[in-house]
């Protein structure tokens, strides 16, 4: 998905590189990390976490990631 210019895809491939782990292994892990992060909110984080476009209950790593870089780019 490219999102500015910005392919997701490479950047899964690139941290997956870096990292030793396959691209599936830090799709689950980013994956993971927003489902715990959507868990159990502080006020604060809820507030932030209510402005980001989802389709589910928590954001995919592309749905944040758009979300973020768009946020960046308008700035």
């Amino acid at each position: 998905m490219k999102i500015y210019n910005i392919d997701t895809d490479e950047i899964y491939e690139e941290v997956a590189k870096n990292s030793g782990y396959s691209v599936e292994e830090v799709k689950q892990m980013v994956q993971q990390t927003l489902n715990e992060a959507y868990e159990n909110p502080t006020e604060e984080q809820k507030l932030f976490q209510d402005i980001v476009p989802r389709k589910g209950n928590v954001p995919t790593f592309e749905e944040f990631a758009a979300f973020f870089i768009k946020s960046f780019m308008e700035q």
